[in-house]
């Protein structure tokens, strides 16, 4: 009795382990709500304590990106929908002129490693090109396509203009190698969009959509795309919702096998041979029109959450399977038939080679995330696996050897930086696609060589810079840590996700960071080290934790946890301001001149303080009640506020207060329907907003939003960061790394007409001395015709602002002189009978 009780007991346990992590099953759901899956999530962890490579963090990026997206409802938002607004809008307007923006890339494309896990950004796929061994590409999550024509040592795109920059899969026809083909989106991230499978028929230069695109839906994630080797006509895909064939290049698609798989392959000696997984394993014999299961002795859909296929030309009878724990994530089993996929034999399923230990004594891993295997061209005994490492079997599977580790500077292994998303032999030559980029092994994994010199893929969360320096900025990103360009050179200073950054306004060497819900870091020496400032406060911080340096002291900060903490030491000790202690905050801001305001916000609900925290007000009457992304507030007037809002609400973009947040005006405009991510606002009255694609502008003379885009890629934009010194802007993407652009002149003038005033007046520009621009008020008692002119120090006319009639009223007007050289300069108003000269000086 005792013993039968034992078995019953053991039987439950197993089966509470396997159904461990059901929300990486419902993750793959597309009718399954975002909150169904993240209460999965949470009932999972809690309890536990999140290590290294055991998927928190996985689902916590993915849960980030798609929480503020999806609120208030919780449907998966269409994958193809970016495309389907962006196109709209593009059509409604078409009329660019007013763009004045030319965005250059300040990278990252190569880095300086001072942390532990360097890297440039995710790479998920690899392709050589079939007549050219020279040529490559290679796919990033949200960073586009890339291609080298000298393996590897230098990358260049060509896809900035599409609407999408998500790639998980690439192929190219063997013979017409100007016919490629490329499936959007993010397979294992899941975090950006698809618009099913594109075509290219002049090498990748341009893309146009396929038949795919029609059929991919709500919660759709494509995971791998292959072409028949016989029949180049013949295309097969698979997704979380089945396997899709094309027998006509891409025009027509059907379903030909539901159910949730994410890798296909073709036997290697017979294309009509093909095999395909996910938490089953299918077999087709007839080129894909058909698939049935297959393959007795693998584990159960119950027991694996994944399953990655291996085939080698060595021997085309030789299947390898890597399966993925159902538990959780962690190595279940490694698995070979030698009867072409109908019966399976496990080999080993110890020790853990998906666990983040170079020994695979670590508990747990990443499978739905990071999977992958390549078998020898030329050795059917030799197969490469990838979890969070790279490991190696000599022996058909009897053991492995652990080749990589993710931990620079290496000791035991190479370096290759964590998150194997692909392992593929070209010749002799390995390639790994990974979370920090793409490396290559061309002695059979024994060294590895970082090839990612030259993409810009990084993914930014958030971004800060420095008045001192236009050249010193320090920025957060996902996979990559926290990097620092001091110069033209970057240096990755801190591990793990990096989140807000700031620099000290008086001194660079004074640098903060944050790892993911809200690890407070402080650096004194520029970032070679960091101390942990998070000392006595409590509750838990949201993914990207808000945090901001007092405008007008430096010793002090602000952050926003459960509550308002503040700092005046730096971080040092911190003094809770408020008690709220419910949702963690998301937003942060201070008014510039009067610190005293501070604006914070939580999902969808704003809360004022003007007293520095003494007494806090909820002033979200009238606001739409979706998730509200940023906050800016005018430097001088901190009743001025302006608000963005994610989600797909069409006109549900920007608002704005002039009095506090007692009103609030809806001043979207014409801006797509796309999440607003940031906004940022330059006086006199200009903003700028980043979109999940690119950078939009306005001011009083723009007549409502235009887009700032002009060579930026169709890239989502995070933050931006002025430097008012160099009149530069920069924007924090999510997939292209940092970019930058002149602030624009204003076309126009500004004008208060609300009061006459009681005498006409011309005032001192400011500011003064100036750099490249500068604003110039006066005032006019009567209608008239009103002449501002601009003459250098020999009294030639060089600038015609003002020549029209105008009310009477209060004018400000934008003085661009970038054109012209550093001195003295004179400006001349005549308003009727009045006029008046005032001096200048431009120092460059």
């Amino acid at each position: 009795m005792k013993a039968y009780i034992f078995i019953i007991v053991v039987l439950f346990l197993t089966a509470g382990n396997i159904k461990g992590q059901e929300y990486l099953r419902l993750m793959e759901d597309a009718n399954v709500n975002f909150y169904d899956i993240q209460k999965s999530f949470n009932e999972y962890w809690k309890g536990r304590t999140p290590e290294k490579g055991q998927g928190w963090m996985a689902f916590k990026r993915w849960e980030y990106f798609m929480d503020e997206r999806v609120f208030p409802s919780g449907k998966l938002p269409d994958p193809a929908i970016t495309h389907k607004e962006i196109t709209k809008y593009k059509s409604q307007h078409p009329d660019n002129v007013n763009d004045l923006s030319n965005w250059v890339s300040l990278g990252p494309t190569s880095w300086v490693p001072i942390s532990y896990n360097p890297g440039i950004g995710r790479i998920n796929c690899i392709i050589q090109h079939p007549t050219n061994s020279n040529i490559l590409f290679a796919g990033a999550p949200s960073g586009g396509l890339w291609k080298s024509t000298n393996s590897g040592a230098n990358w260049t795109t060509a896809t900035n203009s599409l609407t999408v920059l998500g790639i998980s899969s690439i192929v190219i026809h063997p013979t017409n190698t100007n016919t490629m083909y490329i499936l959007t989106g993010d397979g294992d991230g899941g975090a950006t969009y698809s618009i099913g499978v594109l075509k290219s028929t002049n090498g990748g230069d341009n893309w146009v959509t396929t038949g795919l695109s029609f059929v991919v839906s709500a919660g759709t994630r494509l995971y791998k795309l292959i072409m028949n080797p016989s029949n180049s006509s013949i295309l097969l895909a698979v997704g979380n919702t089945g396997v899709y064939r094309s027998t006509n290049s891409g025009d027509n698609w059907t379903t030909v096998y539901s159910g949730n798989f994410k890798d296909i392959e073709f036997n290697p000696s017979n294309s009509n041979i093909i095999y395909c997984s996910g938490t089953t394993f299918i077999k087709s014999t007839d080129g894909g029109a058909s698939f049935a299961v297959s393959g007795t002795g693998l584990p159960t859909s119950s027991e694996t959450n994944r399953m990655a296929i291996g085939v080698s030309p060595a021997n085309a009878n030789y299947i390898y399977i890597l399966a993925s724990s159902a538990a959780n994530s962690g190595f279940f089993g490694f698995y070979r038939s030698t009867d072409a996929g109908n019966s399976f034999v496990m080999t080993v399923n110890t020790p853990n080679i998906m666990g983040y230990n170079a020994d695979g004594s670590s508990t747990g891993g990443q499978g739905t995330y990071d999977l992958a295997i390549a078998v020898s061209p030329t050795n059917i005994n030799e197969v490469f696996t990838g979890g969070i490492n790279v490991w190696k079997t000599t022996n058909a599977g009897a053991n492995f050897i652990n080749l990589t580790y993710w931990v620079y500077p290496p000791t035991t292994a190479s370096y290759v930086h964590a998150d194997i998303h692909t392992l593929d032999f070209f010749g002799s030559n390995l390639y790994s696609g990974c979370d920090g980029g793409l490396f290559r092994s061309t002695n059979w994994g024994a060294n590895w060589t970082d090839l990612s010199t030259g993409m810009s893929t990084m993914q930014f969360y958030r971004i800060g810079g420095t008045p001192q320096n236009a050249n010193y900025i320090i920025g957060g990103t996902q996979d990559n840590g926290t990097n620092l360009m001091n110069g033209t050179t970057w240096y990755h200073v801190l591990g793990a996700d990096g989140m807000e950054a700031a620099v000290d306004p008086t001194t660079q060497s004074v640098v903060y960071a944050c790892i993911q819900s809200g690890g407070l870091r402080r650096s004194t020496n520029g970032g070679n080290n960091f101390t942990s400032i998070v000392s006595n406060i409590t509750g838990s911080g949201y993914w990207v934790t808000p945090y901001l340096i007092d405008p007008l002291n430096n010793q002090t900060l602000y952050a926003g946890y459960q509550d308002i903490w503040k700092s005046t030491n730096r971080g040092t000790n911190w003094t809770q301001l408020s008690t709220f202690g419910g949702t963690s905050f998301r937003s942060l801001a201070v008014c510039n001149s009067n610190p005293s305001y501070i604006y914070a916000s939580t999902t969808t609900t704003v809360y004022r303080t003007t007293d520095g925290g003494g007494n806090w007000t909820n002033i979200s009457s009238g606001l739409p009640g979706y998730t509200i992304t940023y906050i800016a507030v005018h430097p001088t007037n901190a009743n001025r506020v302006w608000l963005t809002f994610s989600g797909y609400n069409s006109g549900y973009k920007v608002y704005y207060t002039s009095d506090g947040g007692s009103s609030w005006n809806n001043i979207s405009g014409t801006l797509p329907n796309l999440p607003a991510n940031c906004i940022t606002y330059l006086d006199p009255d200009r903003l700028f907003v980043g979109m999940d694609v690119g950078a939009y502008y306005r001011d009083n003379y723009t007549g409502g939003w235009t887009p700032f885009m002009v060579n930026l890629p169709n890239v989502i934009v995070k933050e931006f960061e002025v430097h008012l010194p160099s009149n530069k802007i920069r924007a924090a993407t999510y997939g292209r790394g940092l970019w930058e652009t002149v602030i624009p002149p204003i076309v126009g003038i500004s004008g208060n007409n609300g009061n006459i005033p009681d005498k006409f007046l011309l005032y001192q520009n400011y500011p003064n001395p100036f750099n490249q621009s500068s604003i110039i008020n006066f005032q006019s008692t009567v209608k008239g015709k009103v002449q501002l002119i601009i003459y250098d120090i020999l009294g030639k006319e060089v600038q015609i602002l003002v020549n029209e009639q105008l009310n009477p009223g209060v004018y400000k007007v934008r003085f661009d002189g970038s054109g012209l050289p550093s001195g003295f300069y004179f400006y001349k108003i005549q308003i009727n009978e009045f006029i008046d000269v005032k001096k200048m000086v431009m120092i460059k």
